[in-house]
């Protein structure tokens, strides 16, 4: 099992079950999101279409983290996290977030589901996120096992 794999699962303790009933929706939105950065025009948000598309995605994921976690796992996992020595320089939220977020897209890509269209979108949308760094370093990318598209399976 990869970090990101572990702080969602044992640290963060949301349950799979909550992530079962929810895939579709979950799917659904990350789809959109592609979607909407494929739009033309985004003048009514002030943001380039990848910047809407991308905090999109991190607005789903937070609210997964808010209310498939419980207060007293969200805390102990963004202590954990600041206190990791490989993540210590990062701001543990955003942190946490992102590898929510990572776990979200990679069920819906791997999902039977999933259409192959539809893995196609989900594989631009963390191509966007593989662009940034995911708001993170290389090396905090290794140790969460966040891998860039070109290393991805």
């Amino acid at each position: 099992m990869l970090e990101y794999e572990k702080i969602v699962t044992r640290e963060l303790c949301i349950d799979d079950d909550l992530l079962r009933a929810q895939d579709e929706i979950i799917r659904e939105r990350l789809l959109a999101a592609v979607d909407d950065a494929n739009k033309a025009d985004h003048t009514a948000h002030f943001l380039k279409p990848e910047i809407y598309a991308l905090n999109q995605c991190i607005y789903l994921a937070s609210n997964v983290v808010l209310f498939g976690s419980n207060r007293t796992a969200l805390e102990s996992t963004i202590n954990s996290t600041r206190k990791n020595p490989a993540l210590a320089d990062l701001d543990p939220t955003t942190v946490v977030t992102v590898t929510a977020l990572y776990y979200l897209i990679r069920r819906a890509e791997l999902s039977p589901k999933t259409s192959d269209a539809e893995r196609k979108k989900l594989c631009k949308l963390l191509g966007g996120f593989d662009k940034i760094n995911w708001f993170l370093t290389e090396d905090a990318m290794r140790f969460l096992g966040i891998k860039p598209a070109a290393k991805r399976t």
